[in-house]
């Protein structure tokens, strides 16, 4: 949801590709373009590694789908569906007392496994995962809204402008409220101890890993003929 230079590439590519060669290449390349960072991100060993396959599957379909239609209301209409189904599963999670970020914060935060049991630390997952819901709610009824009135470049343009903002307000809500849930737990490191354990093991573990598979240095680089 944070504002980066990697972020806007896919848009500047879309923006680009359908100028120049039509909607249909322009989703091709876009797709491309993101299966590319999803797999820079899997080489890092970034944390939530394991649902990389559900989002590049995720990435393919809309993709093929969108090139094989050619039409703007279907490949943006999957994206405006995706983020209400996930705003609907995070929500509902939350009314079954079930909170998906109960799920996902051993993938972030380097925690005991006796927290997930403790009622403060599920009531706060409950409170961020629903924090998530809404973004993801808001985030596509904007996104409804702008594509009645915008241009395809438009629609593209000014939605990433405008969740950039809207993305920021949402995580700095949950590191707010992960923040003064965690501090109010006995025998628990603070949250951002937890998160920076979390990342500093998957580094190691990644860079232990392409040690262990590095070629001798004669044949690390290839070679000019």
């Amino acid at each position: 949801m944070a504002f980066s230079a990697q972020s806007f590439v896919p848009v500047l590519v879309f923006l680009a590709v359908n100028r120049l060669a039509g909607l249909r290449w322009a989703v091709v390349a876009a797709t491309v373009w993101s299966l590319k960072v999803l797999i820079d991100r899997r080489r890092s060993g970034i944390p939530l590694g394991r649902f990389i396959p559900a989002l590049t599957a995720a990435v393919l379909l809309r993709g093929a789908i969108g090139a094989i239609t050619g039409s703007e209301t279907v490949y943006f209409g999957l994206g405006i569906a995706t983020k209400y189904l996930g705003a609907a599963v995070l929500l509902g999670s939350v009314v079954i007392k079930r909170p998906l970020a109960t799920l996902a914060a051993p993938y972030v935060l380097d925690m005991p496994a006796r927290l997930a049991e403790n009622p403060r630390f599920r009531s706060t997952m409950a409170i961020i995962t629903a924090i998530s819901g809404v973004y993801y709610a808001l985030s596509a009824t904007f996104d409804i809204w702008l594509f009645r009135r915008s241009s395809v470049e438009g629609f593209v343009v000014v939605r990433f402008l405008a969740n950039w903002p809207l993305g920021v307000v949402a995580i700095v809500a949950i590191l707010a409220v992960a923040q003064r849930g965690m501090a109010g737990i006995p025998e628990v490191a603070p949250l951002a101890t937890m998160i920076e354990q979390r990342f500093g093991e998957s580094s190691v573990t990644s860079t232990h890993v392409d040690e262990s598979t590095e070629p001798n240095d004669s044949t690390k680089y290839p070679q000019e003929p």
